[in-house]
């Protein structure tokens, strides 16, 4: 059974964990051409990682909690240890059998712009079964990305998206909910989003997104 609302602390981060394989280039080539990879680094990306890791260098005493899912192989254990390392409960982290723990290739120019190719692996398997919302125990549950959740971004005939009724049935045990979108050139925003709204305290937005 969950905490009473009063009682309730910390924050559960659910959604997109992956890494980022950053590549620096010294210019971006025309297709069927090369450019030189001057240094090839990693880094935890995605909602969780990003955000969780965060909240802990804040706050260390912040009781935080991981949800989502990564591949059984060295990029998903990587992940997770990063995770543990800060401090951050990863109990609500599934493993899967079959998918690759998701990553993003990011191709960097020496200006700072950036280009992301994105593989989402194990994420596309992160579904509203693998968090129960009866036993969180948060002041806060924040979800990310929108879009990018390929099980909670399917339609449900009563709330328009399983994302809005998952967040439905966390509210309703009293617990806080922030969203956080994805910048997505194709993305059915109006389908996949705006049902989401009425069940979400904080919604995370840039202009775009916002547009």
């Amino acid at each position: 059974m969950s905490a009473a609302p009063e009682t309730r602390r910390g924050i559960a981060l659910a959604g997109n964990i992956l890494a980022d394989f950053v590549k620096t280039v010294d210019h971006y080539p025309a297709v069927g051409t090369l450019a030189d990879i001057a240094a090839v680094t990693r880094a935890v990306g995605g909602c969780v990682p990003n955000v969780a890791l965060d909240l802990a260098r804040i706050d260390g005493t912040l009781p935080l909690s991981a949800f989502g899912r990564v591949g059984d192989d060295e990029t998903g254990r990587y992940l997770i240890g990063r995770l543990r390392e800060s401090g951050v409960d990863t109990a609500g982290i599934r493993i899967s059998p079959s998918a690759p723990t998701s990553f993003s290739d990011v191709i960097s120019l020496p200006g700072g712009e950036r280009t992301f190719f994105h593989a989402r692996g194990a994420n596309a398997e992160f579904s509203p079964e693998d968090v129960d919302a009866a036993a969180l125990d948060c002041r806060i549950l924040h979800v990310g990305y929108l879009l990018l959740l390929d099980e909670f971004d399917r339609e449900d005939p009563v709330f328009g998206t399983r994302m809005a009724r998952f967040l439905r049935d966390v509210t309703a045990r009293g617990v806080k909910t922030s969203l956080d979108a994805v910048s997505d050139s194709t993305g059915d925003y109006p389908a996949k989003v705006l049902p989401a709204l009425p069940f979400c305290h904080y919604f995370i937005v840039n202009e775009i997104e916002a547009c």
